[in-house]
């Protein structure tokens, strides 16, 4: 079994750097466009997948979309909230800049640990291991 990890598209807020977190923001032509690109070259250098997870935000569900229509994938895409964004609490919708001086320690109030994303991603990628054998499988999720 192989697990490939794919990192959305760009959105207009990625280009501004403020943070999204779990503010469900759509992909911007840009990203789109390099969400075709790299499953072209996935699809010429990996081949084909068995399965593909997403996150249940819109910008990871298109991008997995986009993703699949590409190769040419013909199964269903599978919605796991485990690798959805890491919730910033009352950092999301601040640029980076303003996150910086409102919170100069970055202990950003309601944000969500790096011990439980981390707890959640490893709960996914465990569970898409134990119930699948010698497959491919494409997770689209987030920075985080």
């Amino acid at each position: 079994m192989s697990i490939y990890l794919l990192r959305h598209g760009e959105t207009d807020w990625n280009t501004i750097d403020r943070c999204q977190g779990h503010t469900d923001i759509p992909l911007n032509e840009t990203g789109k466009k390099k969400i075709e690109q790299v499953a072209f070259m996935f699809k010429k250098s990996i081949g084909d997948i068995n399965y593909i997870v997403s996150s249940p935000l819109s910008r990871a569900n298109e991008s997995a979309l986009i993703f699949s229509n590409s190769i040419g994938y013909k199964g269903e895409i599978i919605i796991d909230e485990l690798f959805i964004e890491r919730f910033f609490g009352l950092a999301e919708g601040l640029l980076g800049k303003e996150i910086k001086f409102k919170f100069s320690n970055l202990d950003v109030p309601e944000m969500e640990s790096e011990k439980n994303v981390f707890s959640r991603a490893i709960q996914g990628l465990n569970y898409y291991d134990s119930i699948y054998s010698d497959v491919n499988i494409l997770i689209v999720t987030h920075g985080a």
